[in-house]
């Protein structure tokens, strides 16, 4: 029976090469544990694991790493002595019987990322398999390069995969061997807790936040929406108004929009009271309001009075059943809903941006006069460094 991909899986970086390689997580714990010690000298490690070929693709699972011990690294010149070698061999049995060698790792700190020769002379004449993998990691940052052999020469890849099994016998390694890298089996298994915990959030997340945006994008109304466009373009004054995280998007709307020459104004709920700022406002100006859970008074102290003034009124809000839509013009809906913040910002600052480009896009003199006053703010700029 052929060989499954896995399902539990994490992309890091554009997967678009062959061979894909995919490293248990497990193994991937273990070698970034191995930075600590190459901060004093250089670390190494012997991969182990499995080459198939699936689905026409040709695939590394790396299931295993057995550390290198006392690797000798001078400049570009690598040693790796005779005993080291026959101790590998040991720890191959012991640990990873059924398992073949797959590459190697180095881990340093004081050089420049990428190859070098004595890393390509010890790949030639070690592990020069077609498809086995080399990875280079930095010690002091999250940094790593994979490289796999293919056509008589080590190709950087673009990206590999991190996938998730219970792995007994790389847990059995690392427990085992924890003392040869000062950790404790506690400190793996909470190191192991806490990746899958943020993989958990941070995938959970991912999805909430992306979902939010197309139901953003889906109930956004083209014909509210051309009339806000409408209301903007034609407004003598744009007030902007928002209460505690909503005052965010308020004022980078505002900001953004005056840097393209509109006429915007952000009201800041902390400086004074709406009425003063709005007191010379026409029915010929608008308010955009945003207010989000909990719904503030004073978003809505701020509708009625604009209303008062016969202004036209724009909400963005989370739901069709927030209280103040009834009392606006125009609404617009972004879910804010979020499992660990208040309110997320990912879809009101979507619908921002989407509402900025629109209306400089309908506002080609604005556009060209925007262009024109960066590239003289560039020029003098230029000119400050030259003095």
């Amino acid at each position: 029976m052929e060989k499954q991909f896995p399902k539990n899986v994490r992309q890091i970086g554009n997967v678009c090469d062959e061979p894909k390689i995919y490293v248990e997580d497990y193994v991937d714990t273990y070698l970034n544990q191995l930075r600590q010690k190459a901060l004093d000298n250089p670390a190494g490690a012997v991969l182990m694991g499995e080459r198939h070929e699936q689905e026409g693709q040709e695939v590394v699972y790396i299931l295993g790493a057995l550390q290198m011990k006392e690797l000798e690294v001078n400049g570009n010149d690598i040693l790796i002595r005779e005993d080291i070698w026959e101790y590998i061999e040991e720890e191959k049995k012991e640990y990873f019987p059924s398992q073949e060698i797959v590459g190697w790792c180095l881990i340093e700190t004081g050089h420049p990322m990428g190859l070098n020769k004595g890393v390509s002379r010890i790949h030639m004449k070690h592990f020069a398999k077609d498809n086995s993998v080399f990875i280079w990691k930095d010690a002091l940052e999250a940094e790593e390069i994979f490289y796999a052999y293919k056509y008589g020469e080590l190709m950087q890849m673009g990206g590999h995969y991190i996938y998730y099994e219970k792995n007994p016998a790389m847990q059995n390694y690392m427990i085992n061997t924890r003392r040869m890298i000062g950790v404790t089996p506690c400190e793996m298994v909470e190191d192991r807790a806490a990746k899958n915990f943020r993989s958990a959030v941070r995938e959970k997340m991912e999805y909430k936040e992306i979902d939010s945006i197309r139901q953003c994008f889906a109930n956004i109304s083209g014909a509210s929406f051309d009339r806000l466009l409408r209301s903007i373009t034609s407004a003598k004054q744009v007030y902007t108004a928002g209460f505690d995280v909503a005052s965010f998007l308020a004022e980078i709307l505002s900001y953004r929009m005056k840097t393209f020459g509109f006429p915007f104004e952000y009201l800041d709920a902390s400086r004074s009271a709406f009425p003063q700022r709005l007191m010379f406002a026409t029915p010929e100006d608008l308010l955009i309001v945003f207010d989000f859970p909990d719904y503030s008074d004073y978003c809505l102290d701020a509708i009625l009075y604009a209303k008062e003034k016969g202004m036209t009124v724009a909400l963005i809000t989370d739901y069709v059943t927030c209280p103040l839509a009834k009392y606006t013009d125009l609404s617009f809906y972004c879910d804010s809903q979020t499992d660990i913040f208040k309110n997320s910002l990912m879809a009101p600052l979507f619908f921002i941006n989407l509402l900025m480009s629109a209306a400089v896009y309908q506002n080609n003199e604005k556009m060209i006069e925007f262009l024109k006053r960066r590239e003289e703010t560039k020029k003098f700029e230029q000119s400050k460094k030259h003095n």
